[in-house]
């Protein structure tokens, strides 16, 4: 009896010291099937530790205090959304930002806003709401400096992250 005690007793602390270890988090790539990954990067798609993201020669940018598609931002939205849709993507993270004119609590609402516009557009292909996690930044994180027009018009942007099919 002792030893069957003594047995369940190691038993538990095994499985308990195994609870101690976090997994590591596979990259991206792991998560997604060959076709999946070549479908993002036929798209413009890069990978990054948080997941694939957006950065094709199209990117989605926005004129200064414009939160709408253009009509070319949106053809690359829908192509985007079809493709993704092919291969069973149907999860985004859409962050926006704007350049550093303008109030801080202004440009957070508008970044806001292009992240929105930007989902209305995934969602015209099929991609579900509840599926696209949309978050505005403002003009936090800038991908170029903002001293120049063409940097102010860089910044204007929506990021698209894929971090799980």
């Amino acid at each position: 009896m002792k030893l069957f005690r003594a047995s369940i007793l190691l038993a538990l602390l095994y499985f308990l010291a195994a609870c101690q270890n976090t997994p590591t988090r596979p990259p991206a790539s792991g998560r997604f099937t060959a076709s999946q990954i070549a479908e993002l990067r036929h798209q413009g798609f890069y990978e990054t530790p948080a997941g694939w993201e957006f950065d094709g020669n199209e990117k989605v940018l926005f004129g200064i205090n414009v939160a709408e598609l253009s009509p070319d931002g949106r053809k690359i939205i829908e192509r985007i959304g079809h493709g993704l849709l092919g291969v069973g993507i149907k999860h985004a993270q859409l962050d926006g930002f704007t350049d550093n004119t303008g109030q801080p609590d202004y440009n957070l609402k508008l970044s806001r806003q292009r992240a929105q516009a930007v989902a209305g557009g995934l969602v015209v292909t099929g991609m579900r709401l509840q599926d696209l996690d949309i978050q505005g930044f403002g003009e936090s994180n800038p991908v170029t400096s903002n001293r120049t027009s063409e940097g102010r018009a860089q910044n204007r942007r929506v990021a698209i992250i894929i971090s799980s099919p």
